[in-house]
C-alpha cells in the first residue's frame, strides 16, 4: 500500500486528505501543562507543530506496536498515538535517546482555548524587557540567565541566554501578578513559572523540565546583557582531535585531506537543539567561507555505539543539508570531549566551536551558540563569525 493511500486512511475520525486540519494540544508536564497546536494543510500529508514562533515540519511517519509515530524533525523522538486514531486524540511524547528506559510523557488534544480581546480586559502593565534569571536548588544558585522578553497585552515571547546556550523558542501569557512561559520542541520540554512583586521589577518562581525536574526560579529588571561574550582564551600549542567515521576508521587531525587547510571544528551532539541551530547557521556559513577553510563536525552521541551513532548524524545530516563531514567521537559529556579533543581547555558546552589555523594552532574558542530565537544576539554572532573566517583564512 502506498504511503500517501495509508496516511488517508489514518486520519482522525472522517478526516479528508482535502481538508485542513488543526489541533490544539496540551503535554502533561508533571503538574503543568504546555500548548502546541498541530496543523495540516489541504492537500498534503505534511504536519506541522507551531511552538510559539516556531514551526517545526513533521513530513515523516510510521506505524509500530498498534501506534502511529511522528519522528520529532531530527531528533530521536515521537507522537506516538493510538491507531485507529481515537477522538479527541490522546499520545505520549517518547524520548527514545533517553537514559530512562521507556521515557514518555501524555498528551492529549483539547478544544479551542479562549484568548482574550484587548478590549474585553483590563490593560496589562507593561513588563520590562530585560531581566537577570536565578536558577537554584536549596537555596544555591545554579546557574542565571539574561532574559530578553517580548508583550503584547497578556501575551509573552521570549527567550533566555546563558553562558553555554539559548532556551530558544518560549511564549506564554501574563495575567495580573502571574505569568508562565514554555515550550516545546522535541527536544525541551520546559515550563517556567513566575510571580511578580507588586513593582514588576523582580518575580519568584519554579523551572520545570521533564518528568520529576525542578528548580526555583527568580528574575529580577536589568539594564543590558551581563553575560560574557563566550570566548575561551585558547591553549598554546597544536589542536587535535580523534574521531570514527561511518566504518569505524579513526580519523584525526593529521589526515592528509587537512593538509594546508585551516579548520572550523564543531563540537556538537545531534541530540542537543543549540547544536542544530548551529548546524543550520553552519550549513548557511559553508557556501561563503573560504576555499583554504575546511569545517568539521565532531559528535557525541548518547549511546556508546557506531551504529547508533551514525544513524543519528545521518538523520541530521540529511534532514538539516548539511555538506561538511561530521565524525562520531564518543559519549555525550563533556569530559568524553576534553578527551577525545587532547587539548588543554575544557568543554564547558555543546556546541563548543574551535577556530584552527592552518598550522594546526588555535586561533580562537567559542562556547556556546545563540540561536535565532535570540534575534540581536544571533545576528550579532553572524557578524562576528564573519570577521573570524576572514581572519581565519588569511593565517
Amino acid at each position: 500500500m502506498k504511503p500517501w493511500f495509508l496516511f488517508f486512511l489514518l486520519l482522525p475520525v472522517t478526516g479528508l486528505r482535502s481538508q485542513s486540519m488543526s489541533w490544539n494540544c496540551a503535554l502533561a508536564l508533571q503538574d503543568k501543562e504546555i500548548s502546541f497546536s498541530l496543523q495540516k494543510k489541504a492537500g498534503s500529508n505534511t504536519l506541522q507543530l507551531i511552538n510559539g514562533k516556531e514551526t517545526i515540519v513533521l513530513d515523516q511517519w510510521f506505524l509500530k506496536d498498534d501506534s502511529i509515530n511522528y519522528p520529532l524533525s531530527v531528533f530521536d523522538a515521537v507522537l506516538r498515538i493510538p491507531f485507529p486514531i481515537p477522538d479527541p486524540i490522546a499520545g505520549r511524547y517518547c524520548k527514545l535517546d533517553s537514559r530512562i528506559p521507556g521515557y514518555f510523557l501524555p498528551f492529549r488534544t483539547i478544544g479551542k482555548k479562549q484568548t482574550d480581546r484587548s478590549d474585553q480586559v483590563n490593560k496589562q502593565p507593561s513588563l520590562p524587557k530585560e531581566w537577570k534569571c536565578i536558577f537554584s536548588e536549596d537555596g544555591l544558585a545554579q546557574d542565571s540567565g539574561y532574559m530578553v522578553l517580548d508583550q503584547n497585552n497578556t501575551s509573552l515571547h521570549a527567550t533566555i541566554l546563558t553562558n553555554t546556550g539559548d532556551y530558544r523558542f518560549l511564549n506564554g501569557e501574563v495575567k495580573g501578578d502571574k505569568a508562565f512561559l514554555q515550550t516545546f520542541d522535541g527536544g525541551h520540554t520546559y515550563y517556567f513559572e513566575m510571580t511578580f512583586h507588586s513593582s514588576f521589577k523582580s518575580w519568584e518562581g519554579g523551572f520545570y523540565y521533564g518528568r520529576s525536574g525542578k528548580q526555583n526560579f527568580s528574575g529580577r529588571a536589568v539594564s543590558g546583557n551581563f553575560l560574557t561574550d563566550g570566548f575561551i582564551k585558547p591553549p598554546a600549542g597544536r589542536f587535535h582531535f580523534s574521531a570514527l567515521d561511518s566504518s569505524g576508521k579513526q580519523k584525526t587531525d593529521l589526515d592528509p585531506e587537512w593538509k594546508g587547510k585551516a579548520l572550523v571544528v564543531q563540537i556538537m551532539g545531534t541530540w542537543c537543539p543549540n547544536c542544530l541551530d548551529e548546524s543550520r547557521f553552519l550549513v548557511d556559513a559553508f557556501s561563503g567561507k573560504p576555499d583554504n577553510v575546511a569545517f568539521v563536525g565532531l559528535a557525541f552521541e548518547r549511546k556508546n555505539d557506531l551504529q547508533y551513532a551514525w544513524n543519528r548524524i545521518g538523520v541530521v545530516k540529511k534532514k538539516l543539508r548539511i555538506p561538511y563531514p561530521i565524525f562520531w567521537a564518543g559519549i555525550s559529556n563533556k569530559d568524553s570531549a576534553t578527551k577525545a579533543l587532547q587539548s588543554q581547555f575544557k568543554v564547558t558546552s555543546f556546541p563548543t566551536t574551535v577556530f584552527v589555523r592552518k598550522d594546526g594552532s588555535i586561533l580562537k574558542v567559542h562556547s556556546g551558540f545563540s540561536g535565532p530565537a535570540t534575534g540581536f544576539y544571533y545576528d550579532k554572532w553572524k557578524q562576528e563569525f564573519a570577521v573570524i573566517l576572514k581572519e581565519l583564512s588569511a593565517q
